[in-house]
């Protein structure tokens, strides 16, 4: 139901700043929706839902889940391709040089090490790129290495790490396009523009029963209602999931660290010698020094410098 209070009409509102991106959207279409419904010749909120209407290309950017990068995995596996193809190169090296002592095999092992040693530990593509152009053109200006090559039928696996490298440069140069195309405005921006075109319109309903009492917008306030309350609805009950999740996994991280403690505990009490059959024995005799209120006090003195020391303890990173 509407809102209506000393003759003012009042719409709910969303709570815009807990909205995700694609909440936003849908909540725009739908009201987008409802009130062109109502929609006529004398509707005297027109000229606002025309300027709803004109965020049109932002709502559909805002429905839009660009989620993993789809060209990621396709990357990935080029990639991998490549380092088997050197490896191949690397092992078939590796194999020949322990059937024959050659001087030309040890110099094409030295240009390996040289630009392909810790090839799978390369630190990102570009890294790896770099790596492949290194040994592509000691081949090319090194005329002993290229000799080399030829003579020991290495050729081929040279060819196919080529081949390989050819593939993974296309991909990545296919990458920079595709995310060259996403809009480049920041998504909070959108949002609040989108937004603020719903609110207006909300607004315009609210002051227009005002300024025209022969247009009912009762039942254009009651829709719009009931979607902001679904709305509302729906975003609290992901928000109280979200939190039920995290504290289930805040409760395991700490139940596995209790867990890993006591063993640690049991292997410090076993490694003191005492037999299973032995008792606790202490030096200690509690008579020599029966408790008092002073010991208490310093036990408790030395608890309240325990809890200090915790409290101001700060995590080094």
């Amino acid at each position: 139901m509407s809102i209506i209070k000393n003759g003012n009409l009042g719409i709910n509102r969303v709570s815009y700043s807990r909205m995700l991106k694609a909440e936003v959207a849908e909540f725009a279409n739908k009201t987008i929706g409802i009130a062109q419904k109502y929609q006529t010749e004398e509707f005297l909120i027109g000229p606002v839902l025309d300027q709803l209407l004109a965020t049109k290309p932002e709502i559909e950017v805002l429905g839009v889940k660009y989620g993993i990068d789809p060209m990621r995995q396709e990357i990935d596996n080029l990639k991998s391709q490549m380092m088997l193809t050197v490896s191949t190169l690397k092992l078939k090296v590796k194999l020949m040089s322990k059937s024959k002592n050659d001087a030309e095999l040890r110099l094409v092992s030295s240009f390996i090490d040289t630009y392909l040693r810790y090839f799978d530990k390369s630190k990102n593509d570009k890294d790896l790129n770099q790596k492949v152009a290194g040994f592509m053109n000691a081949i090319d200006t090194e005329e002993r290495l290229a000799e080399a090559l030829s003579k020991h039928s290495l050729i081929p696996e040279v060819n196919n790490i080529k081949l390989a490298n050819v593939d993974l440069e296309m991909a990545w140069s296919r990458r920079v396009s595709l995310l060259a195309n996403r809009p480049k405005v920041e998504t909070r921006i959108v949002m609040n523009t989108v937004n603020t075109a719903v609110d207006n319109l909300f607004k315009a309903i609210e002051v227009g029963h005002l300024m025209n009492p022969e247009q009912d917008f009762t039942a254009l306030a009651d829709e719009l209602n009931q979607l902001s309350i679904m709305f509302n609805r729906s975003i609290s009950i992901r928000q109280a999931n979200n939190q039920r999740k995290n504290s289930k996994d805040k409760d395991g991280d700490s139940t596995e660290e209790g867990t890993s403690s006591e063993p640690l505990a049991t292997a410090m009490h076993l490694d003191n010698g005492w037999g299973a059959d032995e008792g606790y024995f202490s030096p200690f005799n509690p008579m020599d020094n029966p408790a008092d209120e002073t010991d208490a006090e310093e036990l408790r003195n030395d608890a309240d410098a325990n809890a200090e020391d915790e409290d101001g303890a700060v995590a080094l990173e």
